[in-house]
Parts: C-alpha cells; structure tokens; sequence
C-alpha cells in the first residue's frame, strides 16, 4: 500500500491518472481565477456565514419548538455552576420565569388561538393586568422536567462561558439569551474555514471543491444554528477530529502531539453529541492506513506510538466522563433518566424486526425524512412545519442522484493505485453511512409508549440535528457527486454554476420558509423597538 502521508505522491498520482478521471483538474480561467482569488473568496463565505446566523438568530422568537428552554436551563445551570443531581432536575426559577416573559406562543400555536388569548406579544410588554392573567397559566407550562440537564457537557460549558461574557458586556435577560444563540455564528464560521483548510489539503488537484464545499456549508439551510443547542456545535467539532485526522496523515514524520490533538477531538466531539462516536471509527481507520503506508519502510514503530497517543486522547477524557456519569447517575452515558422520562423502553429481541423499516415504504419513508431535517431542520410555525415542499424535493432528489454519481465515480475508479484521496472518500463515505444505521437502530431498538415523537404510530428517529456531526463528509460527498455529474460538459459549463444555481436555490428557499417569523412581535427586532 503506497503511503498516504506525502502529498507530492499524490500529486504525482494525480497527474498519472489525469486521463483515467474525468473531473481532475481542467486548467480553465475560471480554475485559475478561483485559485487565485480563493483566500479572499473563503473570508468572504465566513463573514456570510456568521452575518447570516446573526440575522435569523435574531429574527427567531425566543423560544422554538426544539427543546430550547431545555437547553437554555441546562447552560444557565452551568453558569451557577449547580451540581448534578441523580434524577432529571426541574426548570430552575429563573429559567422558567424567563420563558414564561418573553417565550414565544408561535412556535405552536394557531394565530387564532393566539387571538383568543390576546396574547400579541411577550409577557413582559403586555399591560400588568393582563400580564397577571396570563403568568400563571404560562408558568405552569414550565414545571417540567429538563431532559437535557445530563447531556454531554462541552457545548454547555462554553455557552456558559459566552453567557457571562454578555453579562460582563452588561447585556439584559433577553439579550443574553440571544448572545447565547449568537455564539453560532461564531462555530458556523468556523466550520466554514475548517472545510476550506480540509478540502484544499486532503484534494489538492480539485479546485472546484476548494470553493464549493465550503460555499455549501455557509448556506446549508439547517435551522438548528438559529436556536440555543448543543447540536450548534456538532460539525464544527466533529470537522475539527476529522481535519486534525488527516492532517496526521499527510505528516511523513513523527507527530506525536498531532496525534494526540487528534484523539482529542474526537473526545471534544463525543463530549458535544454522543452520536459523534462513529468518528472514534475514522480515528481507527486511519492509525491502520498509517501503519500499513509506513510498514514497508521499516519505520512501523512511530504510527504505533501515535496510535497509542491518539488513543489515550481520545479515551480518557470519555472515559472519565462515563465513570462521571455511572457514579452521579447510575450508567454510562446518563440517558437513563431521560429514556424513563420520555416513557421509552428497550424492545425484547424477538419484537425488532417487527418495525415498518423492514419494507420499502417504511425504509424510503424513514430516509427521505432524514433527508429533510437533515437539510432544513425540525422548526415549526403556528404548528406547521417551517418548510417547502419543492425545497425538501430538491433536498432529497439532489442528495440521492449526487450521492450516486459519487458512488459510481468510486467504483469507476476502483483500480486505480491508492492515495489520500480516495482513503478520505471511503472515510467519509463510513461517516455518512454508519451515521444514518445508526439512526436507524435507535429507532428500532425502543418502544415509544406515550411519547409524541417518535411515536408507537411513527417509530423513527428522523431528526437529522442528532447526526450533524456528519455535515462536513455529506457536503464533500455531495460536491464530489456535482462534480462528476457535470464532467462530461465541463469544457462548456463549469460545475462552478452548478453549485451557483444550487446556493441560490437554497438561499432563496430559506428566506420563503422564513419570511413569517420576521413580523413577529416576539423576536429581537421587535424587542429591542427596531419596529
């Protein structure tokens, strides 16, 4: 097996099989213009990137029906530095009070109930007799249970810290609880850097993914990054292990704090959303690359040693957290509590493969959901779903025809001598595929019992939010797709335009789905007199 670590190999393997590949590198004006101008371009799309968060973030009511409240106690819970409890803790009184002010009724309520209860705007700006009327019986709404107080800590961690920054900034109630949310935009840029500097180093001969992967990331219509979640933070941590990953990789010497800083983001992205576990996988994969392109020089030993340090990084820091959880809480990863309290239970053995997954309309049902939420997320307007129906068809249809043109490219080429190239498209192409099993297995594993979502009635688990950390290989996958796709009139059209037709597409979709939380009284505009 040839080393995967040097990239001058590659480049050389690049040029031996320019005329095997149909989507190397074309040498056109446009090629040379992006490279040219590509540093400029990315800050560009970072910029975007975090203007564009700010701006829904901002436009989004306080509030959404994707378990806001519970993430936003369970940060406020970290500033206070309170200590864990055994069960699932209730709301704290501030938290509670809070949403009961300035919490949004949109999310779930018709316009005409809202009409019914004169419930216009927050709380807080009604007239103290009404106000009155009405803070009961919303407060009562806040008495549960907060089911995200064991989650995993890092997001939370540091939203605490941003939370006591904007009080350092001498920011009010309200206005923290969005400069929580506009951490975000931060993380969103970020990840918008990280997948240039991933791309350009692991594809060094595909200019056209150089611009379009990230140009991709700063648009995907996800709206999970508008809202306080730890899911906020998934990708860019989950791109960050993936980076430093093959960053050792491309290392033709001994990196042993490279690759410890690598098992550490696995652990960083683990302790963010646990379903980042399939990166420990990738981690695995590539200390057998290593070893395997360095064997033959006799120099076995360093990748042993590398593996060793990646493995303590990525191990103990979750391995403490898991004693953490099985001391406090009584398992491993403290979704005990929370499984009891959404009344689910593990199914007997026999009673699995009786699930509707196992048909066509079951499975293609399950997919093509995941598909969407994994696109444009879960949020919900007067209690409907914030989406379009030709929006989530291009979301599905595009994503199922680029994905097959990137299988077939791989499979086209399946002879071809062996690079970092195609070992990052098998790598990323695992990601994808063991996230959306895994989805799958927990939605076969459970029965849901009383619970809303997921359902006795519908038992999948088809929230894209909870394998996010998979955003950066799904768009590398999907480009590598267009890009094939469009190969064969690259020499009259460049897939630049393509991939120009497909962010505006999206960029225009999101701003129609959007569109009537902009006039909402309850959102930052209107809070802070805007209009």
């Amino acid at each position: 097996m040839r080393p995967l670590s040097s990239v001058t190999r590659q480049k050389k393997l690049l040029k031996r099989t320019a005329r095997k590949s149909p989507i190397l590198p074309a040498g056109s004006r446009l090629d040379a213009l992006l490279r040219k101008n590509q540093r400029i371009l990315i800050a560009g799309l970072c910029v975007y990137a975090g203007v564009r968060i700010l701006f829904f973030a901002a436009a989004f009511p306080i509030g959404n029906n994707v378990d806001e409240q519970h993430h936003f106690d369970t940060v406020f819970r970290f500033v206070k530095g309170a200590a864990p409890q055994r069960e699932l803790p209730p709301w704290d009184p501030y938290s509670a009070q809070f949403f009961a002010l300035y919490g949004s009724p949109e999310y779930l309520l018709s316009p005409e109930l809202m009409e019914g209860t004169r419930w216009q705007v927050p709380l807080a700006e009604m007239p103290p007799d009404l106000e009155a009327r009405l803070y009961p019986q919303v407060l009562a709404w806040q008495k549960s249970r907060n089911v995200e107080a064991q989650s995993p800590p890092v997001y939370y961690a540091a939203a605490a810290v941003w939370y006591r920054i904007g009080g350092w900034l001498g920011l009010g109630d309200w206005q923290r609880f969005y400069w929580v949310r506009f951490f975000n935009a931060a993380a969103l840029s970020l990840l918008v850097w990280i997948s240039y500097r991933f791309v350009s180093q692991v594809y060094p001969g595909h200019q056209f993914l150089h611009m379009a992967v990230p140009a991709l990331v700063a648009v995907f219509p996800q709206d999970l990054f508008f809202g306080v979640t730890r899911d906020a933070l998934t990708a860019p941590c989950a791109a960050l292990a993936l980076w430093l990953i093959f960053k050792l990789l491309l290392s033709p010497t001994d990196r042993p704090a490279l690759a410890m800083a690598a098992g550490l983001g696995c652990a960083l992205a683990f302790l963010v959303s646990v379903p980042n576990f399939v990166l420990f996988g990738a981690l695995g994969l590539a200390f057998w690359a290593r070893t395997q392109s360095w064997s033959k020089r006799k120099s076995a030993g360093f990748p042993l040693r590398e593996a060793a340090l990646a493995a303590l990084g990525a191990l103990l820091p979750t391995a403490l957290w898991m004693v953490h959880n099985y001391r406090i809480y009584g398992d491993l990863t403290a979704s005990r509590s929370k499984i009891e309290a959404l009344t689910w239970t593990i199914k007997p053995a026999a009673e699995i493969f009786d699930h509707p997954m196992f048909s066509f309309s079951g499975a293609s049902h399950f997919l093509a959901e995941l598909v969407r939420t994994f696109w444009r997320g879960e949020y919900t307007w007067h209690g409907h779903s914030l989406s379009l129906a030709a929006a989530d068809w291009l979301y599905i249809g595009s994503s199922g025809l680029l994905l097959a043109a990137f299988l077939f490219q791989l499979l086209r080429l399946r002879r071809t001598p062996w690079s970092l190239e195609r070992f990052s498209d098998f790598v990323l192409l695992f990601l994808v595929a063991s996230s959306v099993l895994f989805m799958a297995a927990i939605s076969l594993a459970f029965d849901f019992h009383d619970c809303v979502y997921p359902s006795r009635l519908h038992p999948y688990f088809v929230s894209g939010r909870i394998v996010f950390g998979v955003l950066l290989p799904f768009c590398i996958l999907y480009v590598r797709g267009l890009e094939f796709a469009m190969s064969p009139i690259r020499s009259q059209v460049h897939p630049i335009f393509g991939l120009a037709f497909l962010v505006l597409v999206i960029t225009a979709a999101e701003l129609v789905v959007s569109s009537p939380v902009f006039s909402s009284s309850f959102n930052l505009f209107a809070l802070a007199g805007f209009r």
